[in-house]
C-alpha cells in the first residue's frame, strides 16, 4: 500500500547539484516521492534512489531498490529519470496502489478538517478518454513541435503517443503544428483543444487574429478546413467557425461558447450526473450553483424544477437557449457567487442545492448554506483542500453522508469528488 501524504520533515542536506542516495518515505500531495522535504518525482515509498539535488527537488539518476508498487509505464513519454512528459505523474504506480493513494488522500484531507468521512465509492474514466487538453507549441529546428511540457521545465515534449487523450483529440493535436506553423509567432503559443459532439474546437492564445497577414489567414483557413475543425479562435477571436461546437447534456444539445467549462471526460460527466441525480431525486426545487452551460441543470430538470446561477454570461445564455428549445423548467441567472452568494432567505424553499465551483471552492456560498434551512447539499469538487474547508463550514449543521471519488484525470494527482451533505435534525 502506498502511504499517504503527511507533513514533511527535514530533508537530507546537500549542495545544489550534489548527488546523494535517499530513501523515499511517502508520496506527497503532488504525487512526488518525499525524502524529508526533498521532493523526488517518479519515485515511490521505500525506494532507494540516487538523485541529483536541485533546490528542494531531486532528479532521479538511478533507482537502486524498487517498490513492489512500481509498474511499467504504458507510455514512452513518461519521465524517468524525470525529464519526460508532464501530462502524467503516476504511471509508475500499479493500478491498485494508484487508486488506493487517491482514495486515502481524499479521506485524509477531509479527516484533517474534523469531518467524519464515509467510505468513498471509486469511479474511474478509462484511458484515452480526455476530451480537452491544453498544449504548448514552439518552433524548433525548422518545424513546430506540440505537446505537454516536461515536468518542472519549459521544454515541450513532442507527442508521438498519448494514453490520456481521446483518439480524435490526439489526432487533432498531432495536426496542430501544420495549422499553427503557417501563422507568424515568436516564442511559444498555447492551444486548448476540445472534442465536442460536432467536431474539434481549437482555441489558440499568443497569436493576434487582427494582425494576421492575409496569406497566413488564407493558409490557416485552408488547413483548418482540410482538418475538418469545427472552430478555430485566436486570442478569443474566431478565425473560422464551420460548425458551432456543441454537446448533448441530458439529451439536450447545447451550443458551446469558446472556453466554456466541461467535465474532462464524457464517462466522468455521466457518472457525476448519475450521482447528483440520485442524491437530489424527490427534492422538488433544486439550485444548481456554478452551473456553467448546464452540465447538471439540464439533466436535473427531468426530475426537478431547477434554478441555475453562473458568473459567465455566455454560458448562461447558452443554457437559457437550450432549455427554451427543449421546454425545460430552468430559470438561469448571471451571478457572481463569490461576491453575491445566495443568502439564507433566497435559499428558502429549495429542497437541494448543488455546488460545482472551480478549484477555489465556494466559501461564501457554504457560509450562507450553513445559515439556511436547505435539507440537502451536493458538492462536486475538483480540489480536496477547498472541499475540506467548505465541508468544515457546512459541518456546523450538516453531516457528510455519501462520498464518491470520480477519477477523470488518470495518472495525475488531481482528485474530483462528489460529496452529499444532509442537514441534521433538531
Amino acid at each position: 500500500m502506498v502511504r499517504r501524504a503527511r507533513r514533511a520533515g527535514r530533508s537530507p542536506r546537500a549542495a545544489k547539484g550534489a548527488t546523494q542516495a535517499v530513501v523515499i518515505e511517502r508520496l506527497g500531495n503532488a504525487g512526488d516521492g518525499l525524502a524529508g522535504n526533498l521532493a523526488v518525482p517518479f519515485t515511490l515509498p521505500d525506494e532507494l534512489v540516487t538523485v541529483r539535488t536541485e533546490g528542494r527537488k531531486g532528479r532521479v539518476i538511478a533507482v537502486e531498490r524498487s517498490s513492489p508498487a512500481r509498474a511499467a509505464p504504458p507510455c514512452r513519454h513518461f519521465g524517468l529519470p524525470g525529464d519526460g512528459c508532464g501530462g502524467c505523474k503516476l504511471q509508475h504506480l500499479t493500478e491498485d496502489d494508484y487508486r488506493a493513494w487517491k482514495r486515502e488522500r481524499l479521506v485524509w484531507t477531509l479527516s484533517r478538517a474534523g469531518i467524519e468521512v464515509p467510505e468513498p465509492r471509486l469511479f474511474a474514466s478509462p484511458p484515452r478518454s480526455r476530451r480537452r487538453a491544453k498544449l504548448a507549441l514552439r518552433r524548433a529546428g525548422g518545424r513546430v513541435i506540440c505537446g505537454f511540457r516536461a515536468l518542472g521545465t519549459d521544454r515541450i515534449v513532442d507527442l508521438q503517443e498519448c494514453h490520456i487523450l481521446a483518439p480524435a483529440l490526439f489526432d487533432a493535436a498531432r495536426c496542430l503544428p501544420s495549422l499553427v506553423g503557417v501563422m507568424p509567432f515568436t516564442g511559444e503559443v498555447e492551444a486548448v483543444v476540445t472534442l465536442t459532439g460536432t467536431g474539434i474546437e481549437v482555441a489558440i492564445t499568443g497569436i493576434d487574429e487582427m494582425a494576421l497577414p492575409l496569406g497566413a489567414r488564407e493558409a490557416a483557413t485552408r488547413i483548418a478546413t482540410e482538418l475538418d475543425l469545427a472552430r478555430v479562435t485566436l486570442d478569443g477571436v474566431p478565425l473560422l467557425e464551420r460548425r458551432t461546437p456543441a454537446l448533448s447534456l441530458g439529451g439536450v444539445e447545447v451550443a458551446l461558447p469558446s472556453g466554456a467549462f466541461l467535465q474532462a471526460t464524457r464517462e466522468g460527466e455521466e457518472q457525476i450526473t448519475a450521482l447528483v441525480t440520485e442524491a437530489v431525486r424527490g427534492a422538488g426545487l433544486v439550485a444548481d450553483l456554478f452551473c456553467g452551460v448546464g452540465t447538471f441543470a439540464l439533466p436535473l430538470s427531468r426530475v426537478a424544477k431547477v434554478f441555475a446561477a453562473e458568473a459567465a454570461e455566455a454560458s448562461v445564455t447558452a443554457l437559457r437557449a437550450a432549455a427554451k428549445r427543449a421546454g425545460l423548467p430552468i430559470e438561469a441567472e448571471v451571478r457572481d457567487l463569490f461576491t453575491r452568494p445566495l443568502l439564507p432567505n433566497e435559499l428558502s424553499g429549495f429542497g437541494a442545492v448543488l455546488l460545482d465551483p472551480p478549484r477555489a471552492g465556494a466559501a461564501a456560498q457554504a457560509e450562507a448554506l450553513a445559515r439556511s434551512e436547505v435539507p440537502l447539499v451536493v458538492y462536486v469538487s475538483c480540489d480536496p483542500g477547498a472541499l475540506s474547508r467548505d465541508a468544515r463550514t457546512l459541518s456546523a449543521c450538516y453531516d457528510l453522508t455519501d462520498l464518491s471519488l470520480v477519477d477523470q484525470f488518470l495518472w495525475s494527482p488531481h482528485i474530483e469528488a462528489v460529496a452529499v451533505f444532509r442537514r441534521r435534525e433538531g
